[in-house]
């Protein structure tokens, strides 16, 4: 009876409260010995991150934002729509052939095809660039068609439709019907449809 007693009065000193907090404290440990993994963890970051990505703003569809290309030709900066853009490559040589318009600055050899390059200036109605064009912008959906030189290539990127500011009078340019705006960082937003409906940059040099 006496031990028995002694075990009673042992029990009633435990101090149960402090118990708890020390399993608590036990419980963080053991969940951080079994944290995952820094690859585990990235990739659930970049799950989330794509998941996010694909959640459109606020009031902004999908249909509402473009991809594209962000190029300068001279001092004037462009965007053209991804969609109407093969690729974007280095000429080895543009030939001038004889009697073609004056925006056309001629043909270069694109792995065995001949591709006509144009200048964007004088396509616009404005000055031809005096610069060397170190890139060509190859235009076409189902296949390369003509290429636009690039005095530099910026980025690709979205851009929302609501951005572009309807072209007016005052951009200065004669062939409207070929831009579908301005941004307000004074990016000259082009209508790759339109450019690729249009039979004088279609040539036959056969």
């Amino acid at each position: 009876m006496a031990g028995l007693e002694m075990r009673h009065a042992d029990s009633d000193q435990i101090d149960w409260s402090d118990i708890h907090r020390r399993l608590d404290s036990l419980r963080v440990a053991i969940d951080a010995t079994t944290s995952i993994s820094p690859e585990a963890e990235r990739r659930i970051l970049e799950e989330r991150a794509r998941a996010l990505a694909q959640k459109p703003d606020e009031g902004t569809s999908r249909s509402d934002v473009l991809e594209v290309i962000r190029f300068a030709v001279g001092e004037e900066r462009f965007a053209l729509a991804t969609m109407f853009v093969r690729e974007v490559v280095r000429p080895t040589e543009v030939t001038p052939v004889p009697g073609t318009p004056d925006f056309l600055v001629g043909v270069t050899n694109l792995r065995g095809e001949v591709l006509a390059v144009m200048d964007l200036g004088p396509f616009l109605g404005r000055a031809a660039s005096r610069e060397a064009a170190p890139w060509i912008i190859v235009l076409g959906t189902d296949r390369s068609e003509f290429g636009i030189q690039a005095g530099t290539i910026e980025e690709i990127g979205p851009l929302e439709a609501t951005a572009i500011i309807p072209p007016s009078g005052s951009l200065g340019i004669e062939r409207g019907e070929f831009v579908r705006g301005l941004t307000d960082d004074a990016v000259l937003c082009l209508d790759g449809e339109a450019i690729l409906e249009d039979p004088r940059l279609y040539i036959d040099v056969t």
